[in-house]
């Protein structure tokens, strides 16, 4: 971990470190869903790695200055592989923390992998979602607060054929 806190002391070698390990081990999330009849668009992005490297999660994520940390609670029983470890997650899914800190931080310390094709997409993805987030909310009869993002049709294809798109990159080429 010496190693990790002396990278930690020069930012823009340490956001280099990261982007390799992100390029790795991470994964960027588009993702529509349904909620109580109403269907839901997201975006996140995940890092993945066995719970004894929580620390190194940890320094990340102060490094970033968001996410939480979701640690696998269970017994590796729930795995495949008998020799499957335990796993911790740093979530970014917060789209102010999306738009504000991750996207200009792969802009300045780009992805050299097949995920760089991924992030591209995903970019787009969080663009449209902040876009439609920061209009006026339309009140909905029987809502009190708040109400619902309107989104045109058009855009409700875009934000599907994204995520169609990144499930496709992660097809595995020959």
């Amino acid at each position: 971990m010496t190693r990790i806190n002396s990278l930690i002391q020069n930012p823009l070698r340490f956001g280099d470190y990261l982007a390799g390990l992100i390029d790795g081990e991470g994964y960027f999330s588009l993702l529509t869903f349904q909620h109580k009849g109403t269907i839901k668009m997201r975006a996140g992005l995940y890092i993945g790695l066995r719970k004894d490297d929580l620390p190194l999660l940890e320094k990340i994520q102060k490094f970033l200055g968001c996410g939480y940390i979701w640690t696998d609670k269970r017994e590796n029983k729930k795995y495949n592989s008998p020799n499957a470890k335990p796993m911790a997650r740093l979530i970014i899914v917060d789209l102010n923390d999306l738009i504000n800190k991750i996207v200009p931080f792969f802009d300045l310390h780009p992805l050299l992998g097949k995920k760089a094709k991924d992030f591209n997409i995903w970019k787009d993805g969080v663009k449209l979602l902040h876009d439609i987030r920061s209009r006026p909310r339309k009140g909905l009869p029987g809502i009190r607060s708040g109400g619902a993002y309107k989104w045109t049709p058009k855009e409700y294809s875009a934000f599907c054929n994204l995520v169609i798109k990144i499930k496709e990159g992660r097809r595995f080429l020959d």
